[in-house]
């Protein structure tokens, strides 16, 4: 593999990209050795090329928020002005990269089998457990996974895991609730200037419900009892504040 990777801080300098053809074939181990920055450079190499990019791509961000972001939040920013994909996109991506990257300790040729399938039909599976996915991929041999839609995917998902109509819904809401505490603990880690730049990258109307779900949250939590023992003290004089801003 040629090392002459471009930095963020060469590209944003106007300099050509220095990366040779041979790069593309890094793998998973090159890449997960690779600076944060080289992370970013080969990324961004991946969005330009061929059918596998993307699969590769999911590798670079599922490397990148395991060994270089403490909070999804700062994350899930980082990635969408990397490779421009929403939330959703974003954890599809991450639970492919991380899939590729076990599945390749123990099967070797696992990425060269899997990589060129539409990262659509890879998704219900990455998300998936280790055990499930195990049978899942069993049943589906990567010839067999292309030929299939997306939905035919979800049918084996769902028969492999057993979930009927009834606790396909309820199992909507347990990803939901997870991807709400996640959430909510990444924001718990956001210093106020990365705060500052996110609400600047969001709409009005986005930013509006997100303040009213997370007021809503604070009102379950204290008629729950749960704040009986917290100083709210400063938390209420800046909701006044806000009550005030808001009316003027």
């Amino acid at each position: 593999m040629n090392k002459e990777l471009i930095t963020i801080d060469a590209r944003k300098n106007g300099v050509k990209s220095l990366v040779h053809h041979d790069a593309l074939k890094c793998s998973i181990k090159e890449i997960k050795a690779m600076g944060f920055h080289d992370l970013e450079a080969y990324a961004q190499l991946m969005i330009c090329v061929g059918k596998k990019a993307t699969t590769t791509l999911a590798i670079i961000l599922a490397t990148a928020r395991d060994e270089y972001f403490h909070s999804s939040t700062e994350w899930l920013v980082w990635a969408e002005a990397l490779a421009g994909t929403e939330r959703r996109q974003s954890f599809n991506l991450l639970a492919i990269g991380r899939m590729f990257i076990a599945r390749s300790e123990r099967y070797p040729d696992f990425y060269d089998q899997y990589a060129a399938i539409d990262y659509m039909k890879l998704a219900p599976i990455a998300v998936c457990d280790k055990d499930s996915q195990e049978k899942i991929l069993d049943a589906l041999p990567p010839e067999k996974l292309e030929s299939m839609s997306r939905d035919k995917v979800m049918e084996v998902v769902k028969t492999t895991m057993g979930i009927t109509p009834k606790e396909d819904a309820k199992a909507k809401v347990v990803d939901a609730f997870a991807n709400w505490v996640e959430l909510v603990q990444g924001i718990c880690t956001i210093d106020p200037d990365t705060a500052s730049g996110i609400v600047q990258t969001l709409p009005a109307d986005t930013l509006f419900r997100a303040s009213v779900t997370m007021i809503a949250t604070l009102e379950i939590a204290i008629d729950s009892g749960k704040m009986k023992d917290v100083d709210m003290s400063g938390a209420v004089a800046e909701l006044q504040a806000l009550i005030i801003k808001m009316k003027g």
